[in-house]
Parts: C-alpha cells; structure tokens; sequence
C-alpha cells in the first residue's frame, strides 16, 4: 500500500494497520515489562537470613558480641 491512500476505503484500512501494528507492539512490551518483573532478584529475596541473625544476638547475651 501506498504512503498516500487515494480512496476512503484505503485510508480507513491503513489507519486500522498502523493501529493493529500499534497496539502488538505496546502489548509486546507490557509483556516484556511483566516477565522482566517476575524474574528480578529483588523478588526473590530469602528472609530467613535476617532471622538467622537476630537468633546469634539473643544467644550472645546482654552487653557480649558474637562474631
């Protein structure tokens, strides 16, 4: 098709083109931007470590380090 429609009926049927391209390209990316938030570290973060911790200080007792 050409860059400049000569009929109504092909102008409408490129606006509806560019507008189907538009719209899988920003659902492409909305995908995109989905998996790329499930697979971060950030929401992988094991909490048991920081548990851990806390337990040692208890065990230490008031005013003793435990390196």
């Amino acid at each position: 098709m050409s860059a400049r429609p000569k009929t109504l009926d092909e102008t409408i049927e490129l606006a509806n083109d560019l507008m189907d391209q538009k719209l899988r390209t920003y659902a492409k990316r909305q995908n995109e931007s989905k998996r790329k938030a499930n697979d971060s570290p950030r929401n992988n973060q094991q909490q048991p470590h920081k548990k851990k911790n806390v337990a040692r200080a208890y065990t230490a007792g008031p005013g003793e380090k435990k390196v």
